[in-house]
């Protein structure tokens, strides 16, 4: 099918990613249907819009108010023609490059050459809309998202995203951005496809008893993709989610006066499916006063717990501390006896360094060591640090770094990693 568009396009490849930056876009390039600017669809994609439209462009394709959904007239306007060549749940963010622009967008399913036409005489329905006001906290954005509500946002207060849509690869959209803001700045787009996960498992406690415990899936900003409860007869649980190619995940598992259990979700190791089923069995600890829980494990002289693969067990203490106001924890952080010599041989890191986190975040934490802080002491500052970005309060938390050793003489890895653990016991 051939559409009487201006194909326009500079793009750069980098490793998994492609962005499409204009760097001499004029003013209104893209304001009109017949000049919409071309996107081709079947991965990840990022396209920078550097210059803003200024208006509708030659001519104003919306002169009447259509619908509650649909713009009163264009604004400052930029049109895309989305070539969709592969098949699945397409969403994408739109991010102002000034937060305190306010974007609307229609989306609209092309059907043959005549779209323009047929738009301009308002003889056309948008597929997914969204004119909601910015939120405050939203920095701006907005587009779709899976776990969206609605297909469509009317004007004024309300969700910042629509829902995701299903998309057939040979399929082409019109996106229209409009810009309320007046003398507004330029914006990116993002677009991706999320994958169907279908999760499932026994949840049971450190006796063997089958448990009814609350699984939550957690994005990693802390965002809520799908939950469900295990059987309380049978201990089984079975749910599905929409989640982000090439994203992280955090399975927690809850149970009132059981400690927290966590599993890594790292969809970049799935398959190019749209499907995909993940088996994971839980046992979980009951929750004693004065007992030791392991949280996790550093590498061989790792210093903080940056990576995302390390965030499940923090969210699922985090979680645990904020729907129990009263359980305060003491936080062991180890250190294994082949790491602590290394670390005392290199100069990593500096009381200057240490003072700068200090500075920042207020620990609380002593170094013992004149002149430079333990291994474990510098993991202990860091881990405080994590805790308090996931909403850990500190006087709900006793970090206590500590050099003893767990197995005396380790022998294998797996001895060694044992001294190198994260421990927590409930006050």
């Amino acid at each position: 099918m051939q559409h009487p568009i201006r194909y326009i396009l500079i793009f750069a490849i980098t490793s998994n990613l492609f962005s499409f930056d204009v760097f001499a876009q004029k003013d209104n390039l893209n304001s009109d249907c017949k000049s919409a600017i071309q996107i081709n669809i079947f991965k990840k994609i990022k396209y920078t819009s550097s210059y803003p439209s200024h208006g509708f462009g030659s001519i104003q394709e919306i002169s009447t108010a259509r619908s509650k959904f649909i713009f009163e007239k264009e604004h400052n306007s930029s049109w895309y023609l989305l070539n969709v060549q592969k098949s699945g749940e397409l969403f994408f963010d739109i991010i102002p490059l000034d937060s305190t622009n306010d974007y609307d967008f229609l989306l609209y399913k092309i059907q043959d050459s005549s779209f323009c036409k047929n738009f301009v005489l308002n003889e056309l329905i948008p597929v997914r809309a969204n004119l909601a006001k910015n939120a405050k906290n939203s920095k701006g954005l907005t587009g779709l998202f899976s776990n969206a509500k609605q297909d469509y946002c009317q004007k004024g207060p309300g969700d910042s995203y629509s829902k995701s849509i299903q998309v057939e690869k040979g399929s082409t959209y019109m996106l229209i951005l409009d810009n309320i803001t007046k003398n507004g700045k330029g914006h990116t787009i993002c677009f991706d496809y999320t994958k169907s996960i279908k999760l499932s498992g026994f949840v049971k406690s450190s006796v063997k008893h089958n448990l009814s415990a609350e699984i939550i899936l957690i994005d990693k900003d802390k965002s809520i993709i799908g939950k469900t409860f295990s059987d309380k007869k049978t201990g089984f649980y079975d749910f599905s989610a929409s989640i982000k190619e090439n994203s992280f995940y955090s399975l927690v598992f809850l149970k009132n006066g059981y400690f927290p259990e966590s599993n890594y979700i790292n969809t970049k190791l799935i398959d190019s499916t749209n499907n995909y089923e993940f088996t994971i069995d839980k046992e979980l600890d009951s929750l004693i006063v004065g007992k030791s829980h392991v949280l996790t494990h550093y590498s061989k002289n790792q210093q903080d717990l940056s990576l995302y693969e390390e965030w499940p067990p923090l969210y699922a203490l985090a979680i645990l501390l904020e729907r129990d106001p009263k359980i305060i924890v003491t936080i062991q952080v180890h250190a294994d006896d082949e790491e602590i010599k290394e670390w005392e041989t290199h100069k990593w890191i500096s009381l200057e360094d240490w003072d700068q986190v200090e500075a920042v975040w207020k620990t609380g934490i002593k170094a013992n060591v004149k002149g430079k802080p333990s291994i474990s002491e510098w993991r202990a500052r860091n881990l405080v640090v994590s805790l308090r970005k996931k909403g850990v309060l500190f006087d709900r938390i006793k970090v206590l770094p500590t050099n003893q050793q767990i197995i005396l003489k380790p022998k294998t890895e797996s001895e060694h990693k044992e001294n190198r653990q994260i421990s927590i016991t409930i006050n």
